[in-house]
């Protein structure tokens, strides 16, 4: 596996990892160099995400009636008890705490105008939702909803398209809300599998955080838009793990603010290196937070997490072979194809691949893989059919 890289500008960065601890070196003539204090704290202005602490997007009801904060209740509570139907048990103290004392500001009455194509998708209003974890509040932006409304009209069914995508934002924020805990003594937040401020590298996680929120979001809204998501990489990079380790890890350490450890434990179960499992994750978060930079970024973060995934496939696709479980294998197979970002796929949500190293590698890997056992289920079957 090649080194983790991304280019600003003229500069080269390259990412070492050393003693479970993430270090970023400036590229020259004489090989790796360490950032110069300048230097350093533009990259780190670049990479901190200053609004870390917001989540953008019969006991149950009771909850929600006694909550006169919360505005549209029946059109909350829908949303929320289909959420709280994939919270498992004992995981859903984080929502029932939480709802009974939720702010909302929904904006489900805003006027929808046409405006000028120019005064539309600026990047400042990018973001629809947020859930401000400090104060227990869903915003759903006024001004992200005009421009949404604007997005809409290149559909065939304007309204419809702009309803899904509204529910989309807002069963976002809430699950954002079921998976939060501030603690107002330390100013400790927990939202998901990240902790804010964090202790350790290996407590930032808000790319996967994400990542799982916009997979519960494409499971609840059938139909979303891959465009309309801003977390369609991190939740393809979601899926792909899920396929290694079962949903089950992802959604009690979602729910119940167990950090990536119970993950990464699954991980190590198929190749014993924590090392390996501590630099994916650490790449997951960079490749999340150079989302916020040019879009003419050049990187081999992307390229480097599907690597290291298809490592750990390979290794479990063996041992089920090895054990009979060929409807396992072809099902594996089949997500997997589903969840792999490729070439066409970051066409498809306008990034140019040529800036994605090792996304072409990880196509071809995964296409052998698939053929090979492919070609070693038929072999099977057609074994079991002679001996019959």
């Amino acid at each position: 596996m090649t080194d983790s890289y991304f280019v600003i500008g003229e500069n080269k960065y390259i990412v070492i990892y050393e003693n479970r601890q993430v270090k970023i070196l400036k590229k020259t003539q004489d090989g790796p160099a360490p950032l110069s204090n300048e230097e350093d704290k533009k990259l780190q202005k670049l990479l901190n995400d200053k609004y870390s602490y917001v989540y953008n997007s019969d006991l149950l009801e009771a909850l929600i009636e006694s909550n006169n904060e919360i505005e549209n209740k029946p059109y909350v509570l829908n949303l929320i008890n289909w959420l709280e139907s994939i919270i498992p048990y004992g995981h859903r103290n984080n929502l029932y705490r939480n709802i009974g004392t939720l702010h909302t500001e929904l904006n489900l009455n805003v006027e929808l105008v046409k405006r000028p194509e120019e005064q539309i998708f600026k990047e400042e209003n990018s973001t629809a939702g947020g859930y401000d974890t400090r104060n227990n509040k869903i915003i759903i932006y006024k001004e992200s909803l005009l421009e949404l409304w604007q997005l809409a009209q290149f559909s065939k069914h304007p309204e419809e398209f702009y309803w899904n995508e509204y529910r989309a934002t807002l069963l976002h924020e809430l699950a954002h809300m079921s998976s939060s805990n501030h603690n107002k003594k330390t100013g400790i937040t927990l939202c998901g599998f990240d902790k804010f401020p964090a202790e350790k590298q290996e407590e930032e996680n808000r790319g996967l955080t994400e990542g799982f929120t916009e997979l519960i979001v494409f499971t609840g809204i059938p139909g979303r838009s891959e465009l309309s998501s801003k977390y369609y990489f991190e939740a393809s990079l979601v899926f792909q793990l899920i396929q290694i380790v079962g949903i089950d890890v992802f959604k009690e350490g979602y729910f119940s603010n167990l950090g990536i450890s119970p993950i990464q434990e699954k991980l190590q179960r198929y190749i014993e290196d924590e090392d390996k499992s501590f630099k994916l994750f650490r790449d997951i978060e960079l490749n999340f937070l150079l989302r916020y930079s040019d879009e003419n970024i050049e990187q081999s973060v992307l390229g480097n997490i599907q690597s290291a995934i298809l490592d750990y496939l390979e290794v479990k696709l063996k041992r089920l072979l090895q054990d009979g479980n060929f409807d396992v294998i072809n099902q594996i197979i089949h997500n997997y194809q589903l969840g792999i970002i490729t070439t066409s796929k970051l066409k498809m949500m306008l990034k140019d691949p040529k800036h994605y190293v090792g996304i072409e590698e990880n196509q071809e890997r995964f296409k052998k893989i698939k053929e090979e056992y492919n070609s070693l289920l038929t072999a099977k079957k057609a074994s079991s059919q002679i001996k019959r």
